[in-house]
């Protein structure tokens, strides 16, 4: 199979990207986790680095093993586009250094969903949060999650 075909992510039309949505980015297989303390030491200060950029806010963010969840706020989807390639170029630098590696991080597209209602957005936001321990990542006891 090759790497166009085994994108999780259809080759649709996304949503009309004005106003907040909820983007998630998976990871190719066979790389290493995200959710160890030295990745996130290089994973951590990219994000922030790149929360507004582009016209498109990135508001919270959820790091699990394979992939991110983020909820962004953006202007339109030219913005959304551009800040979501700028980001994974962003992203899969930092990460290939830090791993001692070269070619591609992210396994195709990134999924963006528009949270059309503040219920919408509550809902991603509990989602982003309890999702960590949906997939059996608990923090150290007594610690947030990072």
């Amino acid at each position: 199979m090759n790497e166009r075909t085994s994108s999780r992510v259809p080759h649709s039309k996304r949503p009309c990207a004005a106003g907040p949505l909820h983007v998630s980015m998976h990871l190719k297989d066979g790389l290493p986790p995200l959710r160890n303390q030295r990745t996130l030491r290089v994973l951590l200060p990219t994000i922030r680095a790149a929360k507004n950029r582009f016209g498109v806010r990135i508001c919270h963010w959820s790091i699990l093993s394979n992939h991110l969840h983020l909820l962004v706020d953006s202007n339109s989807e030219q913005c959304l586009a551009k800040a979501m390639q700028g980001f994974k170029i962003r992203v899969a630098k930092a990460l290939n250094r830090s791993w001692k590696r070269k070619g591609t991080v992210f396994a195709g597209r990134y999924f963006a969903r528009l949270l059309r209602k503040p219920m919408d957005v509550r809902r991603a936001l509990v989602y982003e949060i309890q999702n960590a321990r949906r997939h059996g990542i608990l923090p150290p006891k007594g610690l947030p999650d990072p």
